[in-house]
């Protein structure tokens, strides 16, 4: 048993200290990282659809369900591999659109408000502001931004680890035996 309880220390703190080292590299590399990412998503799709098409030269009924697909899948992967960028940038420019939908709406809300007498309305147009902010920063800059999210997630993770390893501490020294 107290072998069970120390590997599960052992296990612990290397998730924290795993944690840690991957969200340095992703507030440190944020643009590699995502690179990295989108070529080993175009080998993927390059992978599948290179057996696609040679599955379809091997059949002994070749048929276009098999050969569509493999092409398909060959010019995509070719396409995240070559405009990687483009395939970073695209998620964070949809939340734009998304985001300057939404704040124009609100400003028409907070406007609304001022009509009907609303003596806060100028919270409700100041919100719709920064959303239309937001928007333009996503639209404009899509790339930075997705930049900026992989950081973050990096940071978050330093966070987690960080975290970990001292409520690994915290048990280990204040609840004896604890890990043994």
């Amino acid at each position: 048993m107290k072998s069970f309880f120390s590997n599960i220390k052992k296990d612990m703190v290397g998730n924290a200290l795993l944690f840690l080292l991957v969200g340095l590299i992703l507030l440190v590399f944020p643009v590699s990282v995502s690179k990295i990412a989108c070529y080993a998503c175009g080998i993927i799709l390059l992978f599948y659809g290179l057996q696609l098409l040679h599955a379809y030269f091997t059949m002994s009924f070749p048929n276009s369900l098999t050969l569509i697909p493999a092409i398909l899948l060959l010019l995509c992967g070719g396409f995240v591999i070559v405009r990687y960028d483009l395939v970073i940038s695209f998620i964070p420019f949809l939340m734009g659109i998304v985001f300057l939908f939404y704040g124009l709406r609100e400003t028409g809300y907070a406007f609304s408000l001022k009509n009907a007498g609303y003596e806060g309305w100028g919270i409700n147009l100041l919100l719709s502001v920064l959303s239309l902010a937001g928007a333009c920063v996503l639209l404009f800059y899509p790339f930075a931004a997705a930049s900026f999210a992989v950081r973050f997630i990096g940071a978050c993770l330093i966070y987690s680890g960080i975290s970990q390893l001292w409520t690994i501490h915290c048990l280990s020294s204040h609840i004896k035996d604890f890990f043994r």
